[in-house]
């Protein structure tokens, strides 16, 4: 009789079953080998987060949440990536989620979104208080959240950063001060320079990308990050002469005689900037 054929079921051994556990990467496939029996329901735990989970409805982060704190000390031990893209707005929601991050000690990477007065403050709170992270990207911030960055415990060594186009400018270099010793690589979008704001020095910090920003001054960003390499930056502004152009150019020319980054591995951006 072909194998093919047969009517007796094939088995698999535990072994084999852990094996295409570690090749699965699909969410939904991985919970439903979990859900065969308890061991391999232990077995799937180390797998089921290891891509990086986009959570973009109140209703699928109350179900995550849940799954989480069914088991806390055990799942949670494997959560290691979380992007909510949305804005948990239900109570219930909201306190779930809080729940989660208060007890998520092993969190290395999050995203989190701004910019609603509907957005609970204690959310941010427990983001600022978690002390594992190395990634951290940032949608919409407004200028009343700085707190949120300006409180956080984690020895961050990635930032993307978002702002909001009508908010009040804020400098990136004064806002994420506190994470100054360990940051490494920025990205920042809608940012802007500002002479008042207390600077900090970036030590560590390798590659910076700027996105429609306005960061006219060199010196500025040669004294924050003096050990930079690799640059990306596109300028934004409403309205600009050409006079200003050559004003900041003069300036920065200036600048450059008693400060200067070494070699670079790269520089990319329009040819404003550049010129400047």
């Amino acid at each position: 009789m072909d194998a093919y054929t047969t009517s007796k079921p094939v088995y698999l051994n535990y072994d084999v079953l852990v094996v295409l556990l570690s090749h699965m990467d699909n969410f939904q496939d991985i919970l439903s080998l979990m859900s065969t029996c308890r061991d391999l329901r232990a077995a799937g735990l180390p797998y089921i987060f290891n891509s990086r989970m986009e959570i973009c409805c109140d209703k699928k982060l109350a179900s995550i949440c849940k799954f989480l704190l069914v088991d806390a000390p055990r799942r949670l031990l494997f959560l290691r990536q979380l992007a909510v893209l949305t804005y948990p707005e239900k109570p219930e929601t909201v306190d779930l989620y809080l729940q989660v991050l208060q007890q998520a000690q092993h969190l290395e990477d999050i995203e989190v979104w701004c910019g609603l007065p509907s957005i609970d403050p204690r959310i941010h709170t427990a983001v600022s208080s978690l002390t594992g992270i190395k990634t951290l990207t940032v949608r919409n911030l407004l200028f009343r959240e700085a707190g949120l960055l300006r409180r956080m415990q984690s020895p961050v060594r990635k930032v993307d950063i978002s702002f909001q186009y009508y908010d009040q400018p804020i400098d990136p270099i004064w806002l994420l001060s506190k994470l100054a010793p360990t940051l490494e690589s920025l990205r920042v979008v809608l940012g802007t320079q500002q002479r008042a704001f207390p600077q900090a020095v970036y030590p560590s910090l390798r590659t910076l990308v700027a996105e429609s920003c306005v960061f006219e001054r060199i010196a500025a960003l040669i004294d924050a990050f003096p050990n930079l390499r690799d640059l990306t930056i596109f300028s934004y502004r409403d309205e600009e002469s050409s006079e200003e152009v050559i004003r900041d150019r003069r300036e920065n020319l200036e600048a450059q005689r008693t400060r200067s980054w070494g070699p670079m591995d790269r520089v990319l951006g329009d040819v404003l900037m550049l010129y400047r």
